[in-house]
């Protein structure tokens, strides 16, 4: 047994003990003699039961104070006793931040799927963020425009990009069941895309890399956080013919994006995933803008009252609604893999009775988005 992963005890002159993480003090002991201290210093190292009883026989010390010593440990959560079987890498790390709580979350990451709208670089390596962070099924809807012929050869590369990362993970290439969507775009965010993921009622978080910045957010549940289209209309007086600007950018192909700002984007991103899967924290309406020089800003939206929270900007940009109710604007992967896995196309229409509910802010009390008067900032939400 042992302390979790970056816990240690410290000393201090008046015969007080902490055990902390870092700079965190996460429990206290005002008066721990010499003897229990060494122990603890033990436990640091870890030890065994035995080697514990030994060195306590040693010390002169009844194995009763040693007991009460390990069951203060055992009930702030903060010993590693070896008994659970290891279920990742992370797992010692959630038991120091958070507890049983929060190691079961993380273990729960290998039944979720997240699915991306395209295969890029930026794509390639935020999936690899989630695979090391403990997702089970990584979904890429459409492949880069290669031949037909290249097809599988870039799902090989894909999969061994992502096992790299996460021996575990599944790649597949239907987004059905996903647990949550992941667009990124470049510009603005695509509409299309957005209404299909709002129609289907599955969480989605968007991601739009610019000239000189990357904005990730916001982190949609459809029907019960603000929704782009309304981010959108807050922002139409500050730039101008937003409209055009969005129609014009949907057949722009994706481009280099400077790598620094790149991966700065994927690790926010990363978190506010993570955090939103784990039920930990979800920040209704933000979108969080990183500059090329580091700087990153916080802006939180609420809930347009004007905005039906079906779709961004749909019917100003004309676009053609049978168009984006078929679908066929997103190519399915034919024949990339022996399994069949994506023998249908990865965009067809999922009924929102068949839809997954996890996670639902429902359960635990959040009421639907409701538009507010109100310009300050609305606050995270737990989610658990």
């Amino acid at each position: 047994m042992k302390f979790h992963n970056g816990i240690h005890a410290i000393q201090f002159p008046d015969q007080r003990v902490e055990i902390c993480a870092g700079m965190e003090t996460l429990l206290c002991f005002p008066h721990l003699g010499e003897k229990l201290w060494r122990i603890l210093k033990f436990l640091e190292l870890g030890s065994s039961r035995s080697d514990l009883r030994q060195r306590a026989q040693r010390l002169d010390l009844e194995w009763k104070q040693v007991e009460e010593l390990l069951q203060h440990l055992k009930r702030a959560e903060l010993l590693d006793c070896g008994k659970a079987a290891r279920r990742g890498t992370e797992d010692s790390t959630w038991m120091r931040l958070g507890g049983a709580t929060l190691r079961a979350a993380y273990r729960n990451r290998k039944f979720l799927k997240v699915a991306f709208n395209t295969d890029t670089d930026l794509s390639v390596g935020l999936a690899g963020h989630l695979a090391a962070g403990g997702i089970g099924t990584i979904c890429f809807s459409q492949l880069r425009d290669l031949h037909p012929s290249r097809a599988k050869h870039r799902v090989t590369e894909l999969r061994q990009q992502l096992t790299s990362q996460g021996p575990a993970v599944k790649l597949v290439g239907n987004n059905k069941d996903s647990n949550l969507w992941i667009n990124l775009n470049w510009g603005s965010i695509n509409p299309i895309e957005v209404h299909h993921a709002m129609r289907q009622g599955v969480p989605f978080l968007s991601i739009v890399f610019g000239h000189d910045h990357v904005e990730v957010g916001p982190l949609t549940i459809p029907g019960i956080t603000p929704c782009p289209n309304c981010i959108a209309r807050h922002r139409q007086d500050r730039i101008s013919d937003l409209t055009e600007r969005v129609s014009s950018l949907l057949q722009v192909p994706f481009p280099h994006i400077e790598s620094s700002l790149g991966r700065l984007g994927c690790a926010v991103a990363s978190a506010q995933i993570l955090s939103y899967l784990d039920q930990r924290a979800i920040h209704p309406g933000r979108v969080t803008r990183i500059d090329i020089d580091g700087q990153t800003h916080n802006f939180d939206y609420h809930p347009d009252p004007n905005c039906g929270c079906c779709a961004l900007l749909l019917e100003e940009t004309g676009i053609n609604q049978e168009f984006v109710s078929a679908g066929p604007w997103v190519s399915s992967w034919e024949s990339w893999g022996s399994k069949g896995e994506a023998s249908a196309s990865s965009w067809d229409c999922v009924p929102l009775s068949e839809v997954p509910t996890f996670p639902t802010l429902s359960a635990v009390g959040c009421a639907p988005a409701v538009a507010s008067p109100s310009e300050s900032a609305p606050g995270s939400r737990p989610l658990a």
